[in-house]
This record gives C-alpha cells, sequence and structure tokens, in this order.
C-alpha cells in the first residue's frame, strides 16, 4: 500500500468556473524577463522538431502538493479539495498524454503563520524552502497569496521563477478552477497572450492617456492603436501585431494565440470579444481574440485550452535540461477510483455507547489505498469543530467528541498517488448522537480502590459499590445502559474515609450491560456491570 502521512484535525489568472469571479482576481507571477529567456530556447527547441520526440508517449509528472495551516495546525486545506483539483488538472493536460501524480504518494503538511498568509517574506519564504523536494514540482496551497500585480486586486496564486515553485490560493483549489492548470502553464514557460500588459491592461491605458474610461463601452469601437517605439506599457515587451506579423518576437512569443493586450481584463465574461481596434501595424485591426485559452483573463468560459504551439513549448520545457529532475523512469500505479465510499455506520437516529470513543466503518471501495474522514457537529462541514483524519484501512475509532451532541460525517476515498475524480460534496453523508457517558477514566486519587458486586447481578436485587477511601471526597454516582443514557443516580454522595459502602437500586431493569460510574472534581471512574434475570 503507498504510504500516506496520518493526518488529524486540523494564480494567477481566473477562476475558471462558470460562476466566475470578478476582474479584480488576478495573476501574481510577474518575473517576465526570466520566462521569456525559457520560452526564446524552448521555441528554438520546438522549432528544431525536437518536440515531435515521444511526444505520443505518456509524461508522468510528479508534484508534491504542501497544505499549508497556521502555526497551531488549524485552517488546513482539506487533501479531498486537492484530489479534486488533481483530478481536474489531469483533464486539462490529458490531450498533452501528461499525468500529473503525487510524488512519493505523501503530501506535505506545514504549520506556519508567515507561510500561511505572506509566502514572500523572509520567513514564509523559509518554510516553503525547508519543505520544498527536489523531485517533484512543488505546489503550496495557502490562505493568502501577496499581491504582485500592478493591476490591483487579489492574487489568486502565482509561479515563482526564482524558487521554481507555485503557490496557489486555497479557495482555489477544487474540481472547476483553471488557476492551478494556468500556473502550470507560466511553470511550462508559457506566457499570457497579453505579455506586456500584464500590470496595466489595455482599458486601463486608454483611461490613462485618453479619458476616463471604466468599462468598455467607453472605448470607441473603432480606436487606432499607436504606441512609442511599439512598447507595451511594461516598458520591454514589443506589442504584437493583430495580423501576426510578428508573432514569433513579441507578446507571448506564441503564433496561433490571436494578440491580446489583456481585453479579458474589465471584459463581459466570456462573451465574443468585439470591439474592432486598429492596431499599430500596417493593415492591423483585431478581428478576434481568445477568450477561451487557460492563459487570458476572459472569465466564465464553459471549457478552456491549449493551442497547439503552447502545448509544443510545454513539451519542449518539459525536455529541457531544466526539466530533467521530473522526468525518470518510474511509473505510478495510479488506480482510478470511480465509486464513494457506502455503508456507512453508524447512520441515523442513533445513540452510540460514549461520546468519547465512537467506533466509525464503511465498506472498502475498491482502488483505494487511504480514506479521508470527515466529522463535524454541521452538514455542511465547515464549522470551526471540524475533524480531519487521513487512515488506511475502512474503519476508524474517533476520540474527543462532545457529549449528548449530533454528529455528521463522511468519508472520501483515494488513490494516494492521485488516481481520484470524486466530488467531495457527492459524499454519503451519515449522522450519530453521542451519549453522555464516557469511556474514559481518571483515577480519584482520594480513593485507593472500588469494586461492584454481585456482577453479574440479577435484576430487582442490590448492586453494592465497595470503596476504599483513604481521603473524604463528593461524587456523583450514576448507572447507565449501554448506550451511555443515565438510567438511575444516587445523586451528589459525600463519601468519608475507611470502608464505604454504598447501593443502588436494579428493581426494574432488563438483563444487559451497564456501567457504574464515579464522577468527582478531581476524576472519574467507572465499572461495567451485568444485570442478569
Amino acid at each position: 500500500m503507498k504510504q500516506l502521512f496520518l493526518m488529524l484535525m486540523a494564480c494567477c489568472a481566473l477562476s475558471f468556473a462558470a460562476n466566475a469571479q470578478n476582474m479584480s482576481e488576478l495573476c501574481g507571477t510577474n518575473d517576465w524577463k526570466t520566462l521569456s529567456e525559457r520560452l526564446i530556447e524552448n521555441r528554438r527547441f520546438m522549432e528544431a522538431g525536437h518536440y515531435n520526440i515521444d511526444r505520443s508517449i505518456v509524461k508522468y509528472v510528479p508534484i508534491k502538493f504542501h497544505l499549508i495551516a497556521r502555526k497551531d495546525g488549524t485552517n488546513r486545506l482539506s487533501e479531498a479539495r486537492v484530489f479534486e483539483n488533481l483530478c481536474q488538472l489531469n483533464k486539462d493536460y490529458a490531450d498533452q498524454n501528461m499525468v500529473f501524480y503525487i510524488a512519493d504518494g505523501k503530501m506535505s503538511y506545514i504549520n506556519d503563520n508567515n507561510a500561511y498568509t505572506n509566502q514572500s517574506n523572509t520567513f514564509g519564504a523559509a518554510a516553503l524552502n525547508a519543505a520544498k523536494v527536489k523531485n517533484a514540482i512543488n505546489i503550496y496551497f495557502a490562505a493568502e497569496t501577496p499581491s504582485q500585480s500592478g493591476l490591483g486586486g487579489t492574487t489568486l496564486g502565482y509561479y515563482s521563477t526564482q524558487n521554481d515553485w507555485l503557490v496557489i490560493r486555497n479557495d482555489q483549489v477544487n474540481n472547476v478552477s483553471g488557476t492551478l492548470s494556468h500556473e502550470l502553464g507560466h511553470c511550462f514557460s508559457l506566457k499570457h497572450p497579453f505579455s506586456g500588459w500584464d500590470q496595466e491592461s489595455f482599458l486601463q491605458w486608454y483611461a490613462k492617456k485618453f479619458s476616463k474610461a471604466e468599462n468598455w463601452g467607453q472605448v470607441p469601437t473603432w480606436f487606432k492603436l499607436s504606441v512609442v517605439n511599439n512598447l507595451a506599457p511594461d516598458g520591454f515587451t514589443k506589442i504584437e501585431c493583430f495580423n501576426g506579423s510578428n508573432c514569433a518576437t513579441s507578446g507571448d512569443f506564441v503564433c496561433d494565440t490571436p494578440a491580446d493586450y489583456n481585453f479579458g481584463f474589465g471584459w463581459s465574461g466570456c462573451s465574443p470579444f468585439n470591439r474592432r481596434l486598429i492596431g499599430p501595424c500596417d493593415k492591423d485591426s483585431i478581428k478576434d481574440t481568445m477568450e477561451d485559452n487557460f492563459m487570458a483573463y476572459f472569465i466564465g468560459c464553459s471549457k478552456y485550452k491549449f493551442t497547439t504551439e503552447q502545448k509544443a513549448l510545454i513539451q519542449a520545457d518539459y525536455y529541457s535540461a531544466r526539466r530533467a529532475y521530473i522526468r525518470s523512469n518510474y511509473v505510478p500505479k495510479i488506480d482510478v477510483i470511480s465509486q464513494q465510499a457506502a455503508n456507512l455506520s453508524p447512520n441515523g437516529p442513533i445513540i452510540v455507547q460514549f461520546y468519547d470513543n465512537v467506533s466509525l466503518k464503511w465498506d472498502d471501495v475498491p482502488g483505494a489505498d487511504a480514506y479521508l474522514v470527515e466529522v463535524d457537529r454541521t452538514s455542511s462541514f465547515n464549522s470551526s469543530s471540524l475533524l480531519r483524519y487521513v487512515v488506511g484501512s475502512s474503519s476508524l475509532t474517533v476520540f474527543k467528541l462532545e457529549p449528548s451532541k449530533t454528529y455528521y460525517w463522511r468519508v472520501i476515498p483515494f488513490d494516494a498517488e492521485g488516481g481520484t475524480c470524486l466530488n467531495l460534496n457527492d459524499a454519503v453523508k451519515a449522522r450519530f448522537s453521542t451519549s453522555a457517558f464516557t469511556i474514559g477514566t481518571s483515577d480519584i486519587a482520594a480513593m485507593n480502590q472500588w469494586s461492584v458486586s454481585p456482577n453479574p447481578v440479577v435484576s430487582g436485587s442490590p448492586l453494592w459499590l465497595n470503596m476504599d477511601v483513604h481521603s473524604g471526597f463528593t461524587a456523583d454516582i450514576i448507572l447507565y445502559n449501554a448506550v451511555g443514557q443515565e438510567i438511575r443516580t444516587l445523586g451528589q454522595q459525600q463519601i468519608g474515609e475507611g470502608e464505604v459502602q454504598l447501593s443502588i437500586d436494579t428493581q426494574g431493569l432488563s438483563k444487559g450491560i451497564y456501567y457504574v460510574q464515579l464522577r468527582s472534581t478531581s476524576g472519574t471512574e467507572s465499572k461495567r456491570v451485568i444485570i442478569a434475570d
């Protein structure tokens, strides 16, 4: 079985969901000069035809996922969300014969307040670097990512060329977001199709130079774009002509992505871009742009894609010397899991025997080598009391629950290396209620020893509690049934020194297992009792 760490309790680009994010959610990748150097090198490799080598062979790419929590281990991203995102990632890259899998079948867990909210400061970066592995692409999931884009707004994630790692915001980790797929595009040297306009969109550039336009309706349908030295706002990237005449040496250096001056920023979702702008080159008027490209900023498209050249450049980067560390002869054993866990027990209006020792069971799922178990007081599994466990078998004993409360729980099976494509929200939900009875005991220091007799006791006969006490104390004495319901009580008793004997009436009690509990301010002790006919 592949191993997984046991975990107890606990972008760039826009979210490519149909319910799109607003235009202020942006990409934090910003070292475009370094990416341009890599891209130029990869383009030469591509044009030489080397990327055709083994292009049809499946390429297995190891990924190390790092889940960052606060210093106390709280607020960590759910592993189930990671598997959902990995499944989506593999769908996005499937037509490139690239399969991403979890290196060593293990996720990494970081507890650090700086890394949790700001990976760019000295301490946050040090925490990421300490966890970084050498044989995989390192991807960190954090609550917040630092703003690195001149456009303003919220950074959803970024790729660091200096550290060669990716950081993705937790709310972008799911089965619909394209943020991770976009960031990996940067990791494999792709730039935005609007390269050069990354820190200032066309809309912002136009408003600054000509008006106070705040939306595309205030920009003329026909507009002659005239820029000094034909440089984009970043001051060094050549503006790509709409006619494609300089596509290999300007903008994103990709010729099958139409020129885009960050037209998606502020545009109305994924609707066709219909501004008929006249560009800076001869016979240069835009006819269309590519709204559904993974590397663009148009939002709300039902599906996104990479172009043929973008795929070729990704392949070229994969086979480059700098990516040798992710190429090996290892072929992961990825078992695709297609069914949820079933027959969860306990489930229903059931009161379990103890509140601090609850046994959970479910059926084995074919292909699963581990299970994520979530237990919560709410059926939405999003409260501060959420408990999370990763186990390698189809059963789990849960401790530290509260007495006399209703709990919900669910099980998400997964393949440790990444063959899981199940939606977390489709998992079967079960529920149970805890009793008021505890299995846990702590010695009452004032008492040397005690016993119950007779045991078994015939129903209707007195049950005697025999105590050897060296220092007087006060205790509640309660009789519980097998599911933790209170049956009889002697109330609070003042127990003196020496040999003490008290009795509990068993008249009318049916045969079965019961528990006698002594509960004092200094401790709680319990004894098991059998009542017979």
